[in-house]
């Protein structure tokens, strides 16, 4: 993980994230924080496969750096040749609710292979920590989550819009991945969200994932794949 700041008009690359967070064998990436500079990324080299810490952004250090265990654990199943594991973290812009992508891969001896089943599910802070609760996360989600691949969620600073990837697992299998960016909204923060419905103005036939909102939240960023490679676009409402 690396990042930027702006100065100026521009952003400027800076340096890696540090102290020692980047390492060589493990994956470390798809950065969240909130308005307080909490900061969770993906890590792969924990058991519950996320860490957090405080972002300082004079020095690009994280400060306070732990394993976070607000989510289910990692359950490797090796007569099955299955893994399950987390991805996809989104903090909410008041650091109370991390969305995270539940999703279960193919075991080929101890690597991921393919990734089978993929769902979105949330931990709330509560007190002084955040607690999974696993029946109220598949209540607010029952209207996301489907027999497709579900993750990347974007939520918005009132918590009331949700954006998400959802992949067509028969096509990713084919090798041709095709996906959406979806929408769904809900009336109130204790609602489960509603019937999503794609972002039409993206399309859906190739593979776009990641939606981030803008700070004014007029803007929706994603990245696709054209060519060789991924770009990113916006669409603007």
């Amino acid at each position: 993980m690396h990042y930027a700041k702006w100065i100026g008009r521009h952003w400027v690359y800076q340096d890696v994230i540090g102290p020692d967070i980047n390492t060589p064998k493990e994956v470390q990436g798809n950065p969240t924080m909130d308005s307080d500079r909490h900061f969770y990324f993906i890590d792969t080299s924990v058991s519950h496969m996320v860490q957090q810490g405080r972002f300082m952004p004079s020095t690009g250090q994280l400060e306070q750096l732990r394993e976070f265990t607000g989510l289910p654990d990692r359950d490797v199943r090796l007569f099955a040749q299955r893994f399950t594991g987390n991805m996809g973290v989104e903090l909410s812009p008041d650091g109370r609710v991390l969305y995270f992508s539940r999703a279960t891969w193919d075991l080929n001896l101890w690597f991921p292979g393919d990734i089978l089943a993929s769902n979105i599910l949330m931990s709330e802070w509560h007190g002084d920590r955040f607690v999974y609760d696993e029946k109220k996360a598949k209540r607010m989600m029952q209207n996301i989550n489907s027999d497709e691949l579900e993750y990347a969620a974007g939520i918005s600073k009132n918590g009331l819009e949700l954006f998400f990837t959802r992949l067509s697992r028969e096509s990713f299998h084919r090798g041709r991945p095709q996906s959406m960016i979806m929408r769904a909204t809900r009336p109130n923060r204790n609602a489960p969200f509603g019937k999503p419905k794609e972002v039409q103005a993206i399309g859906h036939n190739g593979f776009v994932e990641g939606p981030s909102l803008s700070a004014d939240e007029r803007e929706l960023y994603y990245h696709k794949h054209d060519g060789n490679k991924f770009r990113l676009f916006k669409v603007v409402r």
